[in-house]
């Protein structure tokens, strides 16, 4: 992959692979709102500036509860994506419960105009948008 890094940081990293125009966002460790939201707003910050419509959102590896943000996500966050261009969200859920919960409890939420999938794991979430 020919990935360029756009941010990496002790909670989140995010690279745009040049051949797929794919924004990888990978989330790392215990997150709390604060990091969260810290995180989502340096994702829009980067979907804006690549102007990309694809993204992965890669919670594989994260742990804590954050599902005080989740109609924050749904309501504010993911419309402002919307807004910025994407189209496709690809989804990777932790294997950590609570963080499966916090991102399920975002997803309740109706969101329009993006269409997100979950996934359990990477490669079948890069191979969804590289189809896109």
């Amino acid at each position: 992959m020919h990935k360029r890094t756009l941010i990496t940081e002790p909670h989140i990293a995010i690279h745009l692979d040049m051949i797929s125009d794919i924004l990888h966002v990978t989330w790392t460790g215990h997150q709390t709102e604060d990091t969260v939201k810290d995180g989502c707003e340096k994702m829009l910050k980067h979907v804006v500036s690549t102007k990309t419509s694809k993204v992965i959102n890669d919670h594989t590896l994260v742990s804590g509860n954050w599902s005080g943000l989740a109609e924050w996500g749904a309501k504010i966050w993911l419309p402002a994506l919307h807004k910025a261009g994407v189209k496709y969200f690809a989804w990777v859920l932790s294997i950590e419960l609570y963080s499966q919960r916090s991102s399920q409890e975002t997803l309740k939420y109706p969101i329009n105009g993006i269409l997100i999938l979950t996934f359990e794991e990477k490669a079948s979430a890069e191979n969804w948008l590289k189809a896109m």
